[in-house]
């Protein structure tokens, strides 16, 4: 069981290593990073879920596909 905790940590190293790398290497993603002052990981999560940024019109349409913003949000508004 310890082998397997270690090779874990491990590979869970390596992975952060390579979204290190491609947010390094992509300058929206590394002022995503430094600007909004998210970890690595969330970072990397928030691009793979918007995929080309530029499908947005506005940054308001951004926010409101992510949810971010409830008065934006035809989901659960009150009468």
């Amino acid at each position: 069981m310890h082998g397997s905790l270690i090779a874990t940590r491990e590979r869970r190293t390596r992975l952060r290593r390579l979204m290190a790398l491609e947010i390094e290497q992509t300058p929206d993603f590394l002022r995503l990073y430094k600007l909004a002052g998210l970890s690595l990981v969330t970072t990397y999560a928030l691009v793979a879920i918007i995929g080309d940024i530029r499908r947005f019109a506005t940054s308001g349409k951004l926010v409101s596909y992510l949810g971010l913003n409830p008065s934006s949000s035809p989901v659960h508004r009150l009468p």
